[in-house]
C-alpha cells in the first residue's frame, strides 16, 4: 500500500484514535490494510505481549483502533521480491 492509499483509509477513523501494528518480530513489512478493530489494555506485562488485546464493547477501557496489517511474509515475498534465510 502507498502512502497516498493508507492516509486515505487513515481519514476515516477520529484523529485520537490510537493507530495498532503487529509487534515483536524483526524487518520491515507493507501494509496490507486498515481496518477497525475493538481492543482493551492487556493484563498481562511481559517483553513479548503486546499493549493491547481484542476485546468487544463490554471490556472496561475498550476502544476502537486503527489496525494497520501487514502482508504475510509468503504472500510479501512474492509480491515484492523478499529473500529468504
Amino acid at each position: 500500500m502507498k502512502v497516498k492509499e493508507l492516509i486515505k483509509r487513515l481519514r476515516k477513523f477520529p484523529p485520537d484514535a490510537i493507530a495498532l501494528v503487529r509487534g515483536y518480530d524483526t524487518g520491515y513489512d507493507v501494509v496490507a490494510d486498515v481496518r477497525a478493530e475493538i481492543v482493551a489494555p492487556s493484563p498481562v506485562k511481559g517483553e513479548c505481549v503486546g499493549v493491547f488485546d481484542l476485546a468487544d464493547d463490554s471490556f472496561p477501557n475498550a476502544q476502537t483502533a486503527a489496525y494497520i496489517e501487514p502482508y504475510d511474509a509468503l504472500d510479501k515475498h512474492e509480491r515484492y521480491g523478499g529473500h529468504t534465510k
